[in-house]
């Protein structure tokens, strides 16, 4: 492999991380499309039907990885990226529980390529750098976030366009990420480098350690994408809606809560200070900090 086309790899994950995370926040805001007071689903079958993003994301994840050291880099993602396509068109044409559960599937499992092949990718291109450049690129899934859940506020609430328009922002960064990924040559993965079986590798899984960080790990990411998903469900009734400038009592006590603010002030500050003080792969993350979480906004409000 190039050296000189590792920026370009690296952008092209960052940008596949990015599609990967604003799926997660457009489909929390598809709860209202398919939900009872859009298609008529029922708030039982929404949660059914998005459970494959969870499932399809892991079971890709932990089989993709001997996968991909089997086929190599480059074609796991494209299989991701062919995923995701037809992942998303499909999202488009959802009119009824079982398509939008087939749509579910093929993204979680075009979402858990993406992390099998760039994960491996990035390690093995930056191997004297490899906690810094991950950190790096595990950044852009909170950019994906904001992103996703930006996106549907723009085009669903203040633009007032259809939710199709919203699914179908998904195949700008999809378009990006096969661009840049097009034609470049991949590296290998450190364990064929290395010549590893992968039977060695999986003794590793029984030691302690592994067990612990699992554990751990199955605690945060069920707090974290199992709440968001149904953040709508959620949060409906705990914020002033068009017609309405009321706030309920729980909701107002959590926002005018002075350590609660102090710590989302001091933290979005502390973000901010950091990002804009790092190179270029950082700039996205320090833009969103500063104009679109607009903490000093924030403080102003809560003082009023």
């Amino acid at each position: 492999m190039q050296a000189n086309n590792q920026p370009r790899l690296f952008m092209a994950s960052c940008i596949s991380l990015l599609l990967t995370a604003m799926t997660f926040a457009i489909r929390a805001r598809l709860e209202t499309v398919f939900g009872p007071a859009g298609i008529g689903l029922t708030l039982e079958q929404i949660g059914y039907a998005f459970m494959p993003a969870f499932w399809g994301f892991t079971l890709a994840m932990i089989l993709g990885g001997p996968i991909v050291d089997y086929i190599g880099l480059k074609k796991g993602m494209w299989a991701a990226f062919i995923l995701h396509a037809i992942g998303i068109f499909l999202t488009l044409f959802a009119y009824d529980f079982s398509s939008l559960f087939l749509a579910t599937v093929l993204m979680g499992f075009g979402n858990g390529m993406v992390e099998a092949v760039c994960n491996p990718m990035v390690a093995s291109m930056y191997p004297e750098q490899k906690t810094k450049m991950l950190n790096r690129f595990h950044m852009w899934w909170p950019i994906g976030i904001v992103t996703g859940a930006f996106t549907g506020v723009l085009l669903m609430d203040i633009l007032g366009f259809d939710w199709q328009y919203m699914v179908a922002s998904l195949f700008i960064p999809l378009v990006c990420y096969g661009f840049l990924f097009y034609g470049q040559d991949f590296p290998e993965t450190e364990l064929s480098k290395l010549g590893i079986s992968q039977k060695h590798t999986l003794k590793n899984i029984a030691t302690p350690l592994y067990l612990f960080i699992a554990f751990c790990m199955l605690l945060s990411a069920t707090t974290e994408l199992g709440t968001t998903q149904r953040i709508e469900s959620l949060l409906r009734d705990t914020f002033p809606s068009k017609s309405s400038n009321k706030i309920s009592k729980p909701s107002l006590y959590f926002i005018k809560s002075s350590k609660l603010t102090n710590l989302y002030l001091y933290s979005c500050k502390f973000l901010y200070m950091v990002l804009t003080n790092t190179d270029k792969f950082c700039q996205p993350c320090s833009f969103i900090i500063k104009h679109v979480i607009l903490y000093k906004d924030l403080k102003l409000w809560l003082s009023s």
